[in-house]
């Protein structure tokens, strides 16, 4: 059977969200590792990472055997891989929102360097995502008694498509609140930060792939009307499952894309430390030096005084923050000699 139009769409979206998350995540995870900067929201987009291909891949299975299509076109046996296609994508994508958006929270926590206007909203969001993501999977898992009725209905029952809309609904507010939360405390973070144009450039363009992920959660609100349909029942489910894939597959993107700029700076300078970094301990001090004589004795003073800098996000350890602490620091060393005249004996 060929595919139809609308399932078409739905395995080249998911194919390409696939490639293209697992080209950026597999870039910032080179990154991290040259950079000695590997830490704990590197591995928790990994793990996300992995559970998108598991939520991706049912999807594109499934899109061969249902997902999109009208139940004309269907036979039984097609109809029921296309329903165990569906609950798969749901387990996996409960499993995925948790550990993607954990992600994004620990790493501006760690850039944010404990910063209070941005570190308690962060653990906030990162709490409501795992209570939202394990009420959702624990949601999927008993909406049918037992679960082969949501691809069987003579095994049992389910609950009515009233109290699944319902509950789509408050899981999708979760996921609102949760998603832009993401997407603006980036904008909190960076809000007093002076950043040049470049950079600027670059902080927008992520920026608008955070609130393209928050839209895709809004626009999948009008397709919960679905799960009442009797009749191309798959063919319904196609539209919730494209944009919840765009959801996790732009957020992936977007929270791994913040970690790619020595990337880019790799192709313009041929390494992947700035310059401020390789010249660090170069330049790291300004040094006044001078000789006085006093009493007989050499005095040699020398002073050093330090700056204080700013470190750029993804550029230097995991465990360093965004924002260090300006000032100066003065080193002063004072080395004594004294001359001593030898005399040979007569």
């Amino acid at each position: 059977m060929g595919l139809l139009i609308e399932s078409e769409s739905l395995a080249i979206v998911t194919i390409f969200l696939l490639c293209l998350s697992l080209l950026i995540v597999s870039l910032r995870c080179w990154v991290r590792i040259s950079i000695k900067g590997f830490g704990l929201d590197d591995w928790l987009m990994v793990i996300g990472l992995i559970f998108y291909i598991g939520t991706c891949t049912p999807v594109i299975i499934g899109s061969h055997y249902g997902l999109g299509t009208r139940d004309i076109y269907l036979t039984h046996e097609q109809m029921v891989i296309g329903h165990k296609s569906y609950f798969v994508f749901q387990v996996f994508y409960c499993f995925d929102a948790i550990f993607t958006k954990s992600g994004i929270c620990v790493a501006l926590t760690r850039l944010s360097a404990h910063k209070r206007s941005v570190y308690y909203p962060a653990m906030v969001t990162m709490t409501i995502s795992i209570i939202s993501g394990v009420i959702t999977l624990i949601i999927v898992l008993s909406v049918c008694t037992p679960i082969e009725t949501q691809w069987n209905p003579a095994a049992g029952k389910c609950l009515s498509p009233s109290v699944i809309i319902d509950i789509s609904y408050f899981i999708s507010a979760a996921c609102m609140l949760t998603d832009f939360s993401c997407t603006i405390l980036p904008i909190v973070l960076l809000w007093d930060v002076h950043l040049n144009w470049k950079i600027k450039c670059t902080v927008a363009c992520i920026l608008s792939l955070g609130f393209l992920a928050s839209t895709a959660t809004i626009v999948r609100l009008k397709y919960f009307g679905h799960y009442r349909w009797k009749t191309d029942y798959l063919y319904g489910l196609a539209d919730i499952a494209l944009w919840s894939i765009v959801e996790l597959g732009v957020g992936l993107s977007a929270g791994s894309a913040a970690a790619l700029r020595p990337v880019l700076r790799l192709i313009s300078t041929g390494s992947l430390l700035s310059s401020r970094q390789t010249k660090h301990s170069r330049n790291q001090f300004s040094t006044i030096e001078d000789t006085a004589t006093m009493a007989g004795k050499d005095i040699s003073l020398r002073v050093m005084v330090k700056g204080g800098k700013v470190s750029s996000a993804g550029d230097a350890d995991s465990q360093n923050p965004i924002l260090d602490e300006e000032g100066i620091f003065v080193r002063s060393e004072v080395n004594m000699g004294e001359e001593f005249v030898r005399r040979d004996a007569i």
